[in-house]
């Protein structure tokens, strides 16, 4: 288990999830979450970790990183767009994360496997079509039955060929949509923070 306050890098890039879930498309701002809860702006450690490298690439990197009350820590990657462009990039974003996550706090990939999460938050309005099918090879209907066929086998329903990560790189992968990750772990986030 870690701790934010452990860590400079950690403290040094305090946010929101309402902030790190923010972008900017055609000069509109929008933001896949209006949650205050504080959580750390990954891409702001990145920053900050590769400053005095003088690398020749930036490396990529996750949105944000929550640490739960039970220890468990969260990467999270909020995506506005379409999925079928961007998959590749996710995988990259978490790649270098979880290689920087684990220099940072001086922890291997067992650790990661134990006590680290992914979820992606994406726009389930715009993914779910059939542009979509070129790349991942799902319609709305077997979308719609594969998650209601998991959900019966109490497993979860991973989405962008991001399963391959869970249980090789870290714990849980969830591939969730903005309302279900504002039920599922937003709101059960802030409600632990009150206690």
């Amino acid at each position: 288990m870690i701790c934010i306050d452990d860590y400079d890098i950690f403290k040094n890039a305090s946010s929101t999830l309402k902030e790190s879930s923010k972008s900017t498309h055609n000069g509109t701002t929008m933001y896949m979450s209006e949650s205050m809860l504080p959580v750390v702006d990954f891409d702001n450690v990145k920053d900050q970790y590769v400053r005095d490298l003088s690398v020749f690439e930036t490396p990529a990197s996750n949105d944000a990183l929550y640490i739960d009350s039970n220890g468990e820590l969260f990467f999270i990657e909020f995506k506005a767009g379409k999925m079928a462009k961007k998959i590749f990039e996710v995988r990259l974003k978490l790649f270098d994360s979880l290689l920087i996550l684990s220099d940072i706090i001086g922890k291997g990939i067992s650790f990661n496997r134990e006590y680290l999460n992914y979820i992606l938050v994406f726009d389930e309005s715009i993914n779910i079509d059939h542009d979509d099918v070129v790349v991942y090879q799902d319609t709305p209907s077997r979308e719609w039955l594969n998650s209601r066929y998991i959900k019966k086998g109490d497993s979860e329903y991973i989405r962008f060929r991001l399963r391959r990560f869970q249980r090789l790189y870290v714990k849980r992968v969830f591939t969730v949509g903005r309302d279900e990750f504002q039920d599922r772990f937003a709101k059960v986030w802030a409600a632990e923070q009150v206690i």
